[in-house]
């Protein structure tokens, strides 16, 4: 017997996994960051597998523990969604300005913060440069 489709879906981890079933079991085009931004919840299912089998009449709805795996976090357990964006903005300003100030002393200059939401974190990028001054 074959397992139903969603079981393969189901188990993955990975964006490059999800990138590559999608085009060549499901001919879907799906870019390795589309696929990530899926398995981060950042793109979200538009129904759940039970509600499209329940749509089409199967009498047995498959469950999650039908996936022989740990359940993941539920929409509203993104943390980090809950945070405004003017926050996230003013908390990259303010990032900004403290860095500015400690990185004089090493001779080090910064990029504007990049703040990206992942689940329960904030992951924030700082992409450092050499000063100025210390190239004289």
């Amino acid at each position: 017997m074959r397992r139903p489709l969603w079981f393969d879906l189901g188990g993955m981890r990975e964006g490059k996994a999800l990138h590559r079933f999608a085009n060549e079991e499901l001919g879907l085009p799906v870019s390795e960051r589309n696929a990530f931004r899926i398995l981060e919840y950042e793109i979200p299912p538009l129904m759940s597998i039970g509600e499209l089998l329940a749509r089409e009449g199967e009498a047995n709805c498959p469950k999650r523990a039908d996936l022989l795996r740990r359940s993941r976090l539920e929409w509203g357990e993104q943390l980090s969604r809950r945070l405004d964006p003017e926050d996230l903005r003013r908390l990259g300003e303010e990032l900004h300005r403290l860095f500015k100030e400690v990185g004089s002393r090493y001779y080090l200059e910064v990029e504007r913060p990049v703040i990206k939401r992942r689940k329960d974190k904030l992951i924030i990028s700082l992409r450092l440069h050499e000063s100025e001054d210390c190239r004289d």
